[in-house]
């Protein structure tokens, strides 16, 4: 770096003297001290060498009101020897050394190296303190926000101004991926989301993750920013959370230096702390809504299991005088049309015992319904074709009452897998969840079934386009019992709910103002694990 060295002589020879010795200088001249302010105003130099007595306006007069200007630029005063009264006054104003005249060379080198140090150091330590209150700042910016989100936004707006950068990408890493996705950045070509594995990182941002430091680079032709760029890693325990470039100073054209370097290492190690940390809450949140799901799940599973043996001792006691009632009923409608067949009148007797047999038959659907519910482990499983059973289900609900405006469709992918399964529970638990979407749906709507295999699992959704589930009902969906239908019985959800659970699956749903949309995942079965009457 040259120095910038202001000379103020009214002596043209002793100017010329300076720009031999000082050739190594960057060096701006005056011939009084009024000349001088000027060029110390426009220049501002490292250092100035000034005569004290000169026309117009003196050395000390013009040291007087340059230490207003800079009080940081060191005076060196070049006096007639003897002339100590001066020199004395000089050193009470503020000058930082003299020099006798005549002068010698060495004198003038060494009373330069001598003030172009201390310039150097105070001009440091002003700038320490500038970033050093840059990085605390920022430092408190990040920690104030309390979601990731938050930060990110943070980021958006105070990173570059609170560094004094021009332009910053943040990079952050996933570790699982080896990617690395923009998470931030100040750029106007809408890089916020890009994405780029490890392996196509370049330049200076691949030695910055190699070395895990600080590494400066050299800014293209075609960039805003001027001077030069930095890749700073992002670490945290030994670990790599991101990458943070900065490119070009916000208020010069001067590349960055060791001390730039540095304090933005020092921020970006703030940063890493911030974005960890905040990672770390994303997934601790998502770890706890998982795991209130899975409570929820345990509470609606002992709920059934309580519920069903109350269910299983009820089926019991109803099943043999159900069966008594269903064979006085036959023997009884026999009984009529054999005494009607004498020609004796019957009245509305077979009428009567029709109605009764079809009560009859529905009690003891419903009962072997309850059976099937309570009594989950007794199913025989067996390879089944999830679009056979879906197409199945179709076939029973085109027996079952719905308005004619009620559009039903299936989309199916070929070639699905086959699941071990109890057949007959399986279609019932699809019915099941094509009767509660047609009925939610009213007089008119959609409803669709679709199959596909996702990750190992057959993925059965039933998507309606009715009204949705409100919020305040959503934990109860699959309670036993549970309906807001007026002709309901609260069973159809649970037995699906009950059929998953018996079958390694699970059922879940989603709802909102455009409709409900009920999902049941199954594992693929593999052959030979035959039929069982296992749970």
């Amino acid at each position: 770096m040259r120095a910038r060295i202001l000379i103020i002589d009214d002596q043209p020879s002793v100017i010329e003297v300076y720009r031999q010795v000082l050739e190594e200088g960057e060096l701006y001249t005056a011939e009084d001290g009024m000349r001088g302010l000027e060029e110390f105003a426009a220049v501002r130099p490292d250092v100035v060498f000034c005569d004290i007595r000169m026309p117009t306006m003196d050395g000390l007069e013009f040291l007087k009101q340059a230490r207003e200007m800079d009080p940081d630029i060191p005076v060196i005063f070049v006096t007639a020897y003897g002339d100590k009264e001066a020199t004395t006054r000089a050193l009470q104003l503020g000058a930082f050394d003299f020099i006798d005249k005549p002068f010698q060379i060495n004198a003038i080198r060494a009373a330069m190296e001598r003030a172009f140090r201390h310039r150097k150091l105070l001009h440091r330590r002003r700038r320490d303190a500038e970033l050093t209150g840059r990085v605390e700042s920022f430092g408190r910016q990040i920690n104030k926000v309390l979601s990731f989100d938050e930060l990110l936004e943070c980021l958006s707006a105070a990173l570059a101004p609170s560094l004094g950068v021009r332009l910053f990408t943040l990079y952050l890493y996933d570790a699982g991926t080896h990617q690395f996705r923009v998470a931030s950045s100040n750029r106007l070509d809408g890089s916020v989301g890009q994405e780029i594995a490890l392996e196509d990182v370049r330049g200076p941002m691949k030695d910055a993750v190699v070395s895990r430091r600080a590494v400066e680079g050299e800014l293209g032709d075609g960039e805003r920013a001027h001077g030069t760029s930095v890749s700073i890693p992002l670490v945290v325990r030994d670990s790599l959370v991101g990458v943070l470039n900065l490119d070009g100073k916000l208020e010069s054209q001067e590349p960055f230096d060791e001390l730039d370097i540095s304090f933005y290492s020092i921020a970006a190690e703030h940063l890493a702390s911030a974005i960890s940390v905040r990672q770390e809450a994303v997934k601790l949140n998502r770890a706890l809504e998982a795991l209130q799901r899975t409570q929820q799940r345990l509470i609606q599973s002992e709920k059934l299991v309580a519920v069903t043996k109350l269910v299983a001792g009820v089926a019991h006691e109803l099943k043999n005088p159900l069966t008594s009632l269903q064979f006085a009923a036959l023997n009884i409608s026999n009984e009529a049309k054999r005494i009607a067949a004498a020609g004796a009148e019957t009245g509305r007797m077979g009428m009567f015992v029709e109605a009764m047999a079809k009560d009859v038959e529905r009690l003891h659907d419903r009962v072997h319904r309850f059976v099937l519910f309570a009594r989950p482990e007794r199913v025989q499983r067996q390879m089944c074709a999830p679009g056979s059973i879906a197409r199945q289900a179709l076939e029973q609900l085109d027996v079952e009452s719905r308005a004619p405006d009620v559009q039903v469709e299936l989309r199916c992918e070929t070639d699905l897998p086959d699941v071990m399964a109890d057949a007959e529970a399986f279609s019932q638990a699809v019915l099941n969840l094509l009767v509660n979407a047609v009925e939610a749906v009213g007089e008119r709507g959609q409803v669709e079934l679709s199959l596909q295999c996702q990750g190992g699992e057959i993925c059965i959704q039933v998507r309606d386009s009715g009204p949705g589930i409100p919020e305040e009902l959503a934990t109860h969906v699959f309670e036993l019992f549970f309906t807001t239908k007026p002709r309901g019985s609260g069973i159809g959800l649970s037995q699906v709910h009950v059929f998953c659970d018996t079958h390694g699956g699970r059922v879940s749903f989603s709802s909102s103002e455009k409709g409900a949309c009920f999902e049941m995942r199954l594992p693929v079965g593999r052959e030979g694990e035959g039929t069982a009457s296992g749970g």
